[in-house]
């Protein structure tokens, strides 16, 4: 149980980091206890956000979410309304004093308190413009978009760098394999993904996992070497696609066309 607590105490100081973040929640909790009124808003803003610290510095618990999954534990504190609390409290506030000089000294306050506890994120190298709407890379979409079917949502094995950029873009291509292979903490496995992520791509090898997967492409990085060709195993190459290889396997093409999804 000591370790529980002391796991707990890190997570609350992780999540605080060098900031004075749950001070001024606190303060505006105690602020709008006192100040205000409304029922509903005291349910939503002070009693929930009480509620869910509690769960939260709950040693019992705590030790129970973290045998099941100490991050979903972790994430209990995203759950709390701590923007919309302290920018409520902050304009509560504003109205709560009557002089001008008293409201333009609260939000002069706020201002400061909030820039002092805070980064400007955009000199952190992790942002940069987005190169499309979806705020993901270009030559995902251009895959993404080279594997779909008017009539049938395909099957596909990709590169994992490629793997969630799809998947956030279109739920329309089928996977083998996806977070579960990527979290190595949940003890997946797949033959089919080994071969994807081996430093040479072993044609034989990829041809026949992927076909016991049923995929009806292959994806494969064009700058990755390659023993033997996948053409030697009833393969054929659709296309470069912004720096990988597309294949089609020709079994599953000729079962797609038999059904009418190809023409």
């Amino acid at each position: 149980m000591i370790e529980t607590i002391k796991a707990i105490w890190e997570d609350v100081v992780l999540y605080n980091g060098n900031s004075f973040l749950l001070v001024f929640f606190l303060l505006a909790l105690i602020f709008l206890w006192i100040t205000e009124k409304n029922k509903n808003l005291k349910m939503i803003f002070i009693y929930l956000s009480i509620a869910l610290v509690v769960v939260f510095l709950n040693p019992i618990y705590a030790w129970i979410a973290m045998k099941v999954d100490d991050e979903v534990y972790y994430r209990v504190w995203w759950t709390l309304p701590i923007g919309i609390v302290v920018c409520y409290s902050v304009a509560k506030a504003v109205i709560y004093f009557r002089k001008i000089i008293s409201k333009m000294l609260v939000i002069a306050m706020a201002i400061l308190v909030i820039v002092m506890n805070g980064n400007f994120v955009y000199t952190n190298t992790i942002h940069f413009k987005a190169g499309n709407a979806y705020h993901i890379p270009q030559m995902a979409i251009d895959v993404a978009e080279a594997l779909r079917m008017d009539n049938y949502n395909p099957k596909a094995v990709l590169p994992s760098e490629l793997l969630p950029f799809v998947r956030q873009y279109t739920a329309e291509i089928i996977m083998p394999y996806g977070r579960n292979i990527v979290e190595t903490r949940w003890g997946f496995s797949s033959p089919l993904y080994d071969c994807m992520e081996a430093d040479v791509y072993v044609a034989e090898d990829i041809a026949q996992y992927a076909r016991e997967e049923t995929c009806v492409y292959v994806v494969l990085s064009s700058i990755k070497p390659m023993e033997g060709k996948m053409e030697d195993y009833h393969y054929t190459l659709q296309g470069l696609v912004s720096g990988y290889y597309i294949y089609m396997d020709n079994y599953c093409y000729e079962t797609l066309k038999e059904q009418g999804y190809i023409e």
